[in-house]
């Protein structure tokens, strides 16, 4: 069996298994979750799924270090809470996941720095998850 067959074959096993079954990074980001998990936790996909877990680790660790924190499930809710906040109280950081809904991080960080470019508080710092 080729490398190729042998990675179609485990994909397939994956995707068709009806346990739930993921991958996560040693800090706990879900990497890949299997079709069975993501309607186990009621999730329309798995990558819904994926989005939320990881916006809950990483409210779970910005709670525990003490900042201010605000989620947003696509690109566009994002920049409207930057926004909203830049007014009184600008965020210092942001953390972009590169895997959301309509924007992908990159064309969300793009957008934030263009965004804030005109305003008085340009510095945001931006990293990605």
């Amino acid at each position: 069996m080729s490398p190729l067959q042998s990675a179609d074959m485990y994909r397939s096993i994956f995707e068709n298994a009806i346990e739930g079954i993921f991958q996560t990074t040693p800090s706990g980001q879900y990497l890949n979750v299997n079709p069975a998990l993501a309607k186990m936790y009621g999730y329309a996909s798995t990558h819904d799924l994926i989005a939320g877990l990881n916006r809950e680790i990483m409210t779970h660790y910005a709670r525990a270090w003490d900042m201010r924190s605000a989620c947003a499930s696509n690109g566009m809710e994002a920049l409207k809470l930057l926004r909203q906040a830049a007014v009184d109280d600008p965020y210092e950081l942001v953390i972009l996941d590169m895997q959301m809904p309509h924007m992908d991080g990159l064309m969300l960080a793009r957008e934030i720095i263009l965004g804030f470019r005109s305003t008085a508080h340009t510095q945001v710092d931006i990293s990605f998850w």
